[in-house]
């Protein structure tokens, strides 16, 4: 069994769509990490690419609609870049985050918002609008203009849509409930000596 190295499933999610197997010191996210028993045991170098991985595997495990959830709330959005283009803005999009993204989308258009009239741009809009800043959306009035439809429709529809993934009975907590479940089986999340986890995360 793998010795307890977090202290939530949050905390070992974090670590595994942040960890970059480039960075062989410490690194930020290396302090989500619970040393065991005093050990000094961190998550770096190829020990950190190691545990990052056996995470991600965990993740995926869960089925394509899971894992696209967590890829969407804990993977970066971009990555560094450090082509030297003249274009180059030092960061890249981040394709895997992306793509769980559009997973999402499409997903929206057989199941939540099945029978309704929605285009590509309003579906990958209501998705966006859960895993962004606010700062970084369009609003939806912005939505509903850019796509010639009743500010009702794409309120309705954005309802429905966080109404089947957020909240405590929701897609995107049914799958944090199964990668947690997951990563205590395996014993990678940190328990006190009462067998609770902490509640405060360093």
């Amino acid at each position: 069994m793998t010795e307890p190295l977090f202290r939530s499933a949050h905390d070992a999610l974090v670590f595994a769509f942040n960890y970059s197997s480039q960075q062989y010191g410490k690194t930020p996210m290396s302090k989500v990490a619970v040393p065991a028993s005093g050990s000094g045991k961190g998550l770096s170098g190829t020990d950190g690419a190691a545990q990052s991985g056996m995470i991600r595997l965990e993740v995926s495990a869960l089925g394509k609609l899971p894992e696209a959830i967590l890829i969407a709330r804990f993977a970066p959005h971009t990555m560094s870049c450090s082509c030297r283009n003249r274009c180059c803005i030092g960061k890249t999009p981040n394709d895997e985050w992306t793509g769980a993204i559009h997973d999402l989308a499409d997903h929206l258009k057989d199941n939540v918002l099945s029978g309704s009239y929605t285009t590509w741009d309003m579906r990958l809009q209501y998705i966006m609008r859960l895993f962004v800043p606010k700062q970084e959306r369009l609003s939806l009035v912005e939505l509903a203009s850019r796509n010639n439809v009743h500010e009702n429709t794409v309120n309705n529809h954005f309802a429905a849509v966080r109404r089947v993934f957020g909240g405590k009975n929701g897609i995107e907590a049914f799958s944090l409930a199964m990668i947690d479940e997951r990563l205590t089986e395996i014993g990678m999340i940190f328990l006190d000596s009462c067998g609770f986890y902490p509640q405060n995360s360093p």
